[in-house]
């Protein structure tokens, strides 16, 4: 009786070997791994290899010596290709959208629900990379004692952020609340209806 092992010819085998390397540890491969070359790296290297050697080998036989030659340059090339394109990407990439809680303190929120004394209501605080919502009680404090409460779309301001909790202050920011008054300074005045 005939194995499987022994239909399989060695650059078949060395291919199944990559493919199934490659899927199987993808997943550790960020635990797997000698600074950017990891253990998918080794399997897919294998995995191209065989590929390359099935297509350059002009007759029925294929050598050892060959193989490793063509696994070597392969892996120089995943090893190059990570360096100069992945590497310089991921830096790039290292800016988060997540914004940190101690970020939001001191800057300015809109109540959505309405906060109490000793009620948790809400607030949106616009970041750099969209709106987000925390929970918001009054901050205690001398200045803030006679504020039983902060109505629906009023502005206040972050104090601090403790257990994701963000303590607010009512907040009038001049600049927004600046009349529309018409200028006046270069109108000519009139006088008699002339």
């Amino acid at each position: 009786m005939i194995t499987l092992f022994q239909t399989i010819e060695p650059l078949e085998l060395l291919f199944i070997i990559g493919v199934a390397g490659t899927v199987l540890t993808f997943p550790l491969n960020d635990i797997l791994s000698v600074g950017f070359y990891d253990i998918t790296d080794f399997f897919l290297g294998i995995l191209m290899t065989s590929l390359l050697v099935n297509a350059l080998q002009k007759s029925d036989g294929w050598s050892f010596g060959l193989f490793t030659s063509a696994f070597l340059v392969v892996s120089a090339l995943i090893i190059a290709f990570k360096i100069f394109f992945v590497l310089p990407l991921l830096k790039r990439a290292e800016n988060s959208t997540i914004t940190s809680s101690k970020d939001l303190e001191g800057k300015e929120a809109t109540v959505t629900v309405p906060i109490g004394q000793k009620t948790i209501g809400e607030i949106i605080v616009s970041t750099g990379f969209g709106k987000m919502n925390r929970m918001a009680l009054i901050y205690a404090c001398s200045a803030t004692e006679d504020v039983l409460n902060i109505a629906n779309g009023e502005t206040v301001l972050i104090i601090e952020v403790r257990d994701n909790i963000a303590y607010v202050t009512p907040y009038k920011n001049a600049v927004h609340d600046l009349v529309d008054e018409p200028t006046t300074w270069n109108q000519k005045k009139y006088k008699g209806g002339k």
